[in-house]
C-alpha cells in the first residue's frame, strides 16, 4: 500500500511513498517525512493526513495542494509544510 507525500510548499508534485517495513509506518518514518513531531488529521473514508504539529510555530510555508485537499474533505483551514495522505491502517 502506498501513500502520497505533498512536500514543502505544495507546489511540487506529490511523491508516492510506502512504509519501509511492511504495511505500517513507524513513528520515526512519519517524523522524517514531515520534518518533526506529527499531528494526525482525519479526512474521510479511512484516510488521514499527517502533518508537522509545530509547522506554524516554525513558520513553514503554506502547502497549497494539501490545503486544497483538506478544505475539500474537512472544511476551511490551512496546512503548512509537508503533508502525508494515507489510509488510517497504515499508521499504528
Amino acid at each position: 500500500m502506498k501513500a502520497l507525500l505533498y512536500p514543502g510548499s505544495g507546489s511540487e508534485n506529490p511523491i508516492e511513498v510506502e512504509p519501509k517495513k511492511g504495511g505500517t509506518f513507524e513513528l520515526r518514518e512519519l517524523q522524517d517525512l514531515v520534518n518533526g513531531m506529527i499531528e494526525v488529521i482525519s479526512l474521510n473514508h479511512g484516510e488521514i493526513m499527517i502533518v508537522n504539529e509545530e509547522g506554524s510555530l516554525f513558520g513553514l510555508p503554506v502547502n497549497q495542494q494539501a490545503t486544497a485537499l483538506f478544505n475539500a474533505k474537512v472544511g476551511p483551514g490551512k496546512i503548512v509544510g509537508p503533508a502525508l495522505i494515507c489510509k488510517s491502517e497504515m499508521v499504528p
